[in-house]
């Protein structure tokens, strides 16, 4: 009976310290999870915190971008309106030199387009060419401002180039923050080479409005160099030229879109200023 309360108080002594150990590691794995909890927390505080500051900069961004598309809309509006007004600007000292043109005596006009010009390249008399003139065709897989298209026709036999002068110094790219002295210069030694390489007659336009009375206005053949009279705008001074050449194929060179329309009704062949520019810069 001793040895059975024995085992009896051995197991009893077993089975609390069992217990004690079980109420050790509830107690443990209780302050674990509550730490994980306190931690899981922590970062859904930080990720909430983490989305917040992204949706923000989702906003900002949107509206960054809303701002930016907005002033590109009204800086091409802008631009739209200002190349609108240069346009009307130039229909009206058009008009104005044209008006003015009129008043002066038809005697004195032919002086004063006489003086200080350069007579337009004839042909050879057996050579002048009779008829229409027709524009060249665009080769085949180019573009028609494309600057290789204004290379393939100045390649065609006859061809005469007639340049805008102050329109190709003044194109972007071109020599606009010069002084007018020297963007001619600049225009007529870059056609110069063009047309010496090319073997091909070349006239370049001037308003003779722009130039100081006194001024030497050389020629640097093949290039013609010539300016409208006073009280006439260059415009007119180049369809005149292009009214007196042959029928023979004449690549005019301007952006001036009324000019380039007034050169294609007499069969001209129309390159922009950039194009020329990509050739002689």
């Amino acid at each position: 009976m001793e040895r059975e309360r024995e085992k009896t108080r051995q197991a009893r002594a077993e089975a609390r310290r069992a217990k004690e150990e079980a109420r050790t590691e509830i107690a443990d794995a209780r302050a674990q999870i509550a730490q994980l909890q306190a931690e899981l927390e922590k970062l859904g505080t930080l990720l909430a915190a983490a989305e917040g500051e992204r949706d923000g900069a989702r906003r900002q961004l949107d509206k960054a971008a809303a701002e930016s598309e907005g002033a590109l809309r009204r800086a091409r509006r802008d631009l739209e309106r200002a190349h609108a007004e240069i346009d009307e600007l130039r229909r009206a000292l058009r008009e104005e030199k044209r008006k003015v043109a009129a008043t002066v005596p038809k005697p004195a006009k032919e002086r004063l387009a006489g003086r200080g010009r350069a007579r337009v390249p004839s042909e050879p008399e057996a050579e002048v060419a009779t008829g229409p003139r027709s524009p060249l065709p665009v080769p085949l897989g180019r573009l028609a401002d494309d600057p290789e298209t204004l290379l393939a026709w100045l390649d065609t036999p006859r061809v005469h180039l007639l340049v805008d002068g102050y329109n190709v110094a003044k194109a972007e790219g071109g020599y606009g923050d010069l002084e007018l002295a020297t963007q001619r210069e600049r225009v007529v030694d870059g056609v110069a080479r063009v047309a010496r390489k090319k073997k091909i007659a070349a006239t370049v336009v001037f308003d003779g409005s722009d130039v100081t009375p006194g001024t030497l206005r050389r020629s640097a053949r093949p290039v013609k160099v010539e300016y409208s009279a006073p009280g006439q705008i260059a415009d007119d001074h180049l369809v005149v030229l292009l009214e007196k050449l042959p029928s023979t194929p004449v690549v005019v060179v301007t952006n001036d879109r009324e000019l380039q329309e007034r050169a294609r009704a007499l069969g001209a062949t129309i390159a922009t200023s950039e194009q020329l520019l990509a050739l002689i810069r």
